[in-house]
């Protein structure tokens, strides 16, 4: 049954609804913000007062509108409030601290932690957290939580991941009760192509609320996020966008490939595998079975096909092929305009995967009845990391109506 909404879960809704509309803006009135809104201009001022008084917006100037009197204009305070965004990568752990204009002001990398069991790696993170806060913020006092984001299959009421290929020593460990006791700070938990959706739509402020998105997400894995009309899909248990199988059942089709209809996808670790069985490239196959061996092994590939060679350039204008078709299904499914393409390994694929991905969404025959905005990602590298502080933000600022639930049940 559908709960219902008491009166402070309205005004804290209404808030949202407020700063929602200032934050993409530049510089708005509140009689542009109730006209926008809906809401009544009254209710409007004593918002307004309100995000004035907590330090959240500030006057930016005003607007002569005719011979009335000139308009207030507000804007958002980008550095009021800050999130941290972590991305438990199995290659790399990061850290970010992300201002509310969706800034990063502050990152660390590492590849060493998470080489350490799960109680020792967490204190580690935790460290480091407190010490980005130190040297990038104004205090503790201003950071409103913590997101961390991890790949594979996860479980979202629990806080944890589960039966994670590479970080087997994870499995259903406590992830977010840890972490939040270890930084005394509250914890989101995320799927990273769902944190990666969440940073994209954050960083358009808005702009995003009236179309869906679908998000690719290439790095050790591959895997999509979906949002719809900004919000992202988490899905019962938050494994929104999962394509595992589908990419499997796209592969299984190249009669050609040695190891078609053998269960094999388009994470990077196959497709040096691949290149290397057929002799695309130089080595053994031992090279892809270790995080290391795959991240240089795949670089090795990419830069023999930026070079020219037509077998390595082959396999992954196949893989942009399968790439493009699985975000072909997940447009279609959810009648998508804009497909976003992005992760650690997007650069180094871009110009093999990406005119396949023109091609499928945008060509004379695209799947869409409407046209298909393709881009890559704004968040660069780390859409882990700040998809998670991404998600932070998300849940404090953005009115959702899953927060529209009485506080008294």
């Amino acid at each position: 049954m559908r709960p219902g909404a008491n009166l402070p879960a309205i005004a804290a809704y209404n808030e949202k609804v407020v700063l929602h509309a200032i934050r993409p803006s530049g510089g708005i009135s509140q009689t542009e913000i109730a006209h926008r809104t809906g809401l009544a201009a009254q209710t409007v001022s004593v918002i307004v007062n309100q995000l004035l008084g907590k330090g959240e917006i500030r006057i930016a100037g005003v607007q002569h509108v005719g011979r009335g009197r000139p308009r207030t204009l507000l804007e958002l305070v980008a550095d009021a409030r800050f999130a941290v965004g972590i991305h438990l990568d199995p290659s790399v752990l990061t850290v970010v601290v992300l201002d509310l204009a969706g800034r990063v002001v502050g990152q660390v990398h590492s590849q060493d932690v998470l080489i350490e069991p799960p109680d020792a790696a967490t204190e580690k993170i935790a460290v480091l957290v407190h010490d980005l806060i130190e040297r990038t913020t104004p205090g503790r006092g201003r950071i409103l939580g913590a997101g961390v984001a991890t790949p594979g299959a996860v479980d979202t009421r629990e806080g944890w991941m589960v039966t994670p290929l590479w970080m087997p020593a994870w499995d259903r460990f406590p992830i977010r009760e840890r972490m939040s006791a270890l930084m005394g700070m509250p914890v989101a938990f995320v799927k990273d192509t769902v944190a990666a959706v969440t940073g994209e739509t954050w960083l358009r402020a808005g702009r995003a609320d009236d179309s869906s998105m679908v998000f690719t997400y290439i790095g050790t894995g591959t895997g999509l996020g979906i949002s719809i009309q900004g919000e992202a899909v988490d899905g019962v248990s938050g494994n929104g966008g999962e394509i595992g199988r589908l990419l499997v059942s796209l592969g299984a089709t190249d009669a050609d490939d040695a190891f078609a209809g053998r269960g094999m996808d388009n994470d990077p670790a196959v497709l040096v595998r691949r290149a290397i069985t057929s002799g695309a490239l130089p080595g053994e196959v031992a090279e892809s079975e270790t995080l290391a061996g795959i991240d240089v092994g795949f670089r090795r590939l990419c830069a023999a096909a930026a070079s020219g060679d037509d077998r390595t350039t082959a396999i992954l204008t196949a893989a942009g092929r399968r790439v493009a078709q699985a975000a072909a299904v997940a447009v279609e499914i959810v009648d998508a305009d804009e497909a976003v393409f992005g992760g650690p390994y997007w650069d180094l694929v871009e110009a093999f995967y990406l005119p396949e991905c023109l091609s499928v969404l945008t060509g004379s025959h695209r799947v869409a009845q409407h046209q298909v905005r393709v881009t890559g990602s704004a968040m660069g590298h780390d859409v882990g990391a700040i998809g998670a502080a991404a998600r932070v933000l998300d849940g404090h600022y953005v009115p959702r109506a899953r927060t529209l639930v009485s506080e008294d049940r």
